[in-house]
């Protein structure tokens, strides 16, 4: 099983389809080179396979990515990256393309000093998320919930 992007003709995602697998040759109908290019004569649209396990430019299992992301309804293919780019999120119009991953990013990324922020698209810039706590996570790899009795970080098993 495989999926496929059905495309306008400005490389939008109009939608996904499930299809045959791209190996499965022997199935093809004669005629045609692939189900690619079999499922874009059927519908009428341009097809092209898409990999439910790649996600920003990495294979969810180790092996090798396809096409940045899995497509998604409303994202686009790019054709200079051969890759599938969500769409940009809507009112963040300073945000910018990654093109090794195919995501949007801020413009600049957030303070590194451990504390939660959120990006202000009118201000252009980061902001203390509210409610945050001013205590900087704990880097040791652990997880910690944050105990707003006690103002700190505890191991998940300890927190209220």
């Amino acid at each position: 099983m495989a999926h496929y992007a059905v495309l306008d003709d400005n490389n939008m995602v109009t939608d996904v389809i499930t299809g045959r697998d791209e190996d499965d040759l022997d199935a093809l109908p004669d005629g045609f080179a692939s189900w690619e290019e079999y499922y874009s004569n059927v519908l009428g649209a341009r097809c092209l396979r898409t990999s439910y396990n790649t996600q920003m430019g990495q294979h969810l299992e180790g092996k090798e990515p396809f096409r940045l992301n899995y497509s998604s309804i409303g994202g686009y293919y790019d054709e200079e990256l051969d890759g599938f780019i969500p769409a940009k999120p809507e009112g963040l119009d300073s945000w910018v393309l990654n093109p090794e991953e195919g995501q949007w990013y801020p413009p600049f990324p957030p303070p590194d000093d451990g504390l939660a922020y959120n990006w202000d698209e009118v201000l252009q810039h980061w902001e203390r998320r509210p409610g945050s706590p001013d205590v900087p996570y704990p880097d040791d790899g652990k997880i910690y919930k944050w105990n707003k009795n006690i103002g700190q970080w505890v191991p998940d098993s300890q927190a209220n």
